[in-house]
């Protein structure tokens, strides 16, 4: 390996692409950002309300930093709303409606930046340029996001400090102007360069922990939810922490047992692999979501906002199977088949998941005893669903 294919492998290692990790982990990050603005928000309203006692409580104490300058009073009760405003949303609706949360939090570095330019330029000219420096290398750091945003912004903020103090440094005392220069050139780079190195570190960071969560509620056979991501699911449908399950199926392949022990179970293996690939598809096209439950058996949730018809989803279903012509151990159908039970939440009113998941093996049961490769419903086990 040369020496430049190797500085570049650390750099990549120091700075890596970030394109993919937002796209998988934009929930995370939103939530990230989302925590971070309410704690900016927050920070905000704690600041505004002390600054309106103080302006209210003495505002003619000529030892207030605020006297003769009620104007201040309308501007920080303002901005209080704001904040508020704010705070309410990242607690109501980030989360879920996340797409003004990077907007807002843009809005806030602007606000602060802006309003540092009037004072430090207009209101009190010469002073340090701390709140600059501080704004230059706080935002890079704080927001997550695309690292091409914040460079962006970055350099718009550096183009008007340089504008306006080369506009005013004559009225600077000796070498002011130049020491803030060189100051806020300095914080450029460190947050540029230091931002995009933690940015990239925290994004790596969230999406280490997806992948140990994806390996921890996914099987590894099928690539499908396992049956802890099942239950979690159930529950989480069940306190109200997600939509309720309108429908539940449960799918077990026909004869399984015998194709194992007459092919193996590394053919068996490679079988159930097929049948998760497809039923990937069948999740995209239906709405329902598939879990393998164990062994050869799979349960499906329909919690989707649409009504579909759930006697043909599950017919469909165990065409999917069929239709793969996967050769079946002699004796038997000739090909792998599925039977299917399912229950609809509407007409069978469960107490709770468990009962739920017993209609629905009830049914299934039901299917099983007509002949395998046909699917039944709990409410109407009467009547056979052939494909």
């Amino acid at each position: 390996m040369t020496q430049g294919s190797s500085d570049r492998k650390k750099l990549h290692l120091l700075f890596p692409a970030t394109g993919q990790l937002f796209a998988n982990n934009r929930r995370e990050i939103n939530r990230v950002n989302n925590g971070l603005l309410s704690f900016t928000a927050a920070t905000g309203i704690i600041l505004y309300i002390c600054l309106i006692m103080l302006i209210s409580l003495s505002p003619e104490d000529p030892h207030n930093p605020f006297h003769g300058h009620f104007s201040y009073l309308f501007i920080y009760a303002s901005l209080l709303f704001i904040c508020i405003a704010i705070f309410s949303y990242c607690h109501t609706a980030g989360e879920e409606h996340p797409f003004l949360i990077l907007p807002l939090f843009y809005f806030f570095f602007i606000a602060l930046y802006t309003y540092t330019v009037l004072n430090y330029f207009f209101s009190q000219p010469g002073g340090q340029a701390f709140t600059f420096q501080l704004v230059m290398i706080l935002m890079p750091i704080a927001i997550l996001d695309r690292s091409w945003h914040l460079n962006f912004l970055e350099s718009v903020f550096l183009v008007v400090f340089i504008y306006f103090d080369l506009k005013f440094r004559n009225k600077f005392i000796g070498y002011i102007w130049r020491d803030n220069m060189t100051n806020m050139c300095i914080s450029y780079l460190v947050g540029i360069l230091g931002g995009q190195a933690f940015r990239s570190s925290r994004i790596q960071a969230l999406d280490n922990k997806r992948l140990v969560i994806v390996q921890r509620d996914t099987d590894e056979l099928t690539s499908l939810p396992n049956r802890r991501r099942l239950f979690h699911e159930l529950r989480k449908s069940s306190d109200g922490r997600a939509q309720p399950v309108k429908c539940l199926l449960i799918a077990d392949i026909d004869l399984f047992k015998k194709y194992n022990d007459t092919f193996g179970h590394l053919a068996g293996d490679n079988c159930l692999r097929r049948i998760g690939t497809t039923f990937w598809k069948f999740n995209k096209e239906t709405g329902f979501e598939l879990f393998r439950y164990g062994g050869e058996e799979f349960i499906g949730l329909y919690r989707a906002s649409a009504d579909i018809d759930f006697s043909e989803a599950a017919r469909r279903l165990c065409r999917t199977v069929h239709d793969l012509g996967i050769k079946q151990a002699p004796g038997n159908l000739p090909v792998i088949t599925a039977s299917v039970g399912f229950a609809v939440g509407a007409k069978v009113h469960p107490a709770g998941y468990e009962e739920y998941i017993s209609m629905a093996d009830h049914a299934l049961y039901e299917a099983k005893r007509r002949g395998r490769n046909r699917a039944a419903e709990y409410t109407d086990a009467a009547e056979d669903h052939r494909i």
